[in-house]
């Protein structure tokens, strides 16, 4: 074959592979940039906690302050504060040390971490995106949710991991979007548990959520909150204690 034939040959071939590469590419480097903006924001702008990664809890160290047992929902863990001054049937314990301690619901909460709800979508666009139905455990798609980061999503990934990563981080933003600063993520494990600490307490903001998970693939979340302008104020050996104590209400045991 003439040179001249191998030359037009070559440009045809690499003609042919930008023409796919750009029909397959595109249309997600074009999402990617038209978001790129919001992609490059400074970590202490909203969602705040965007860029934040699960690292291991390092203090470990647990308070051995009196306090109480708390018991919701067929639950109890302990609380290293004062006397309980109101508890609701929400699961709102408020003591009179001035924490407030929600624990949600499990019959409402112990949803599936990444669904059609929490990215706002249909059944048919989630089920194009993440499949029929979900073979993780809640413990690892809140990990997936929790792991993924601005830079973790590019315009040259395939197409259903361009969209699984961008959902992902569609889901963490959302959870984190009023955050007054970026919190930082610890994980943690327990002899029954394993699990997430979201805390603002690095940061001098009282708000911690704990996110567990057990080995019968069921979420529980506790958010405990201080007020250190009123000197209402948690440290991590407290959260410590209610993360070690937590679990089942065993029969022949009450909770004061």
């Amino acid at each position: 074959m003439r040179p001249k034939c191998l030359g037009i040959l070559a440009c045809s071939v690499f003609t042919a592979f930008l023409v796919v590469c750009g029909c397959y590419y595109g249309p997600q480097t074009i999402t990617y940039f038209r978001l790129r903006p919001m992609l490059l924001r400074s970590p202490d702008d909203p969602p705040r906690g965007w860029s934040s990664v699960p690292h291991p809890l390092e203090d470990l160290s647990t308070s051995a302050a009196g306090g109480n047992v708390v018991s919701q929902y067929g639950y109890r863990f302990e609380v290293p504060w004062g006397d309980i001054k109101s508890e609701r049937g929400d699961g709102l314990i408020e003591l009179q040390t001035g924490q407030r301690i929600r624990f949600l619901d499990p019959q409402i909460g112990d949803g599936e971490p990444i669904s059609p709800q929490t990215i706002h979508s249909s059944a048919s666009d989630f089920a194009r995106i993440f499949g029929t139905s979900m073979h993780d455990s809640k413990y690892d798609q809140f990990t997936k949710i929790m792991s993924a980061v601005p830079p973790g999503w590019s315009p040259l990934q395939s197409r259903s991991e361009f969209q699984r990563y961008g959902a992902l981080l569609q889901i963490k933003g959302l959870w984190f979007e009023h955050n007054p600063m970026a919190p930082s993520i610890y994980s943690f494990q327990t002899k029954n548990y394993h699990g997430f600490e979201v805390s603002g307490l690095p940061r001098g903001w009282q708000n911690v959520t704990l996110h567990f998970f057990d080995l019968g693939n069921h979420w529980f979340v506790i958010n405990i909150q201080g007020d250190e302008l009123h000197g209402v104020k948690i440290t991590q050996p407290e959260i410590n204690r209610v993360i070690q104590s937590f679990g089942p209400i065993q029969p022949g045991t009450s909770a004061k």
